[in-house]
């Protein structure tokens, strides 16, 4: 009398491929292989070179390492490292004026300085 030996799947060995892992971080499946190229996310094994898989516990181990407090306010957090932004303050002209218009700024100046009268600001 023959038996039938179960084989496991990955998924009872604890591990998930590409597609699973994505709708679980709710990603594209590029997004994890642009992550690889870039040796970012969760660690991966390749299996006979071509397929890819993640264990249950090295996804937990990534998630669990990037887990941390809020960002403070004015703070960028990247895929790496956390970098704080320079608050941006607006630029104000010689004529009292703020943003970039520099086109109609330089006609301003320009006939200022030949003693016309004021170009009238085009802004509301």
């Amino acid at each position: 009398m023959e038996t039938s030996q179960h084989i496991p799947t990955l998924g009872e060995l604890g591990y998930l491929d590409p597609a699973q892992l994505a709708a679980f971080l709710n990603v594209k499946t590029t997004t994890l292989s642009n992550w690889r190229s870039k040796e970012f996310g969760p660690p991966a094994t390749k299996i006979h070179g071509t397929k890819i898989v993640y264990s249950l516990d090295g996804v937990k181990r990534w998630l669990a390492d990037r887990t941390s407090s809020p960002a403070k306010p004015g703070t960028l957090i990247t895929g790496k490292a956390t970098a704080t932004r320079t608050p941006i303050t607006p630029r104000v002209s010689a004529l009292g004026r703020t943003g970039g218009n520099a086109g109609g700024l330089a006609k301003a100046r320009k006939s200022q300085r030949k003693g016309a009268a004021p170009v009238a600001d085009s802004a509301p």
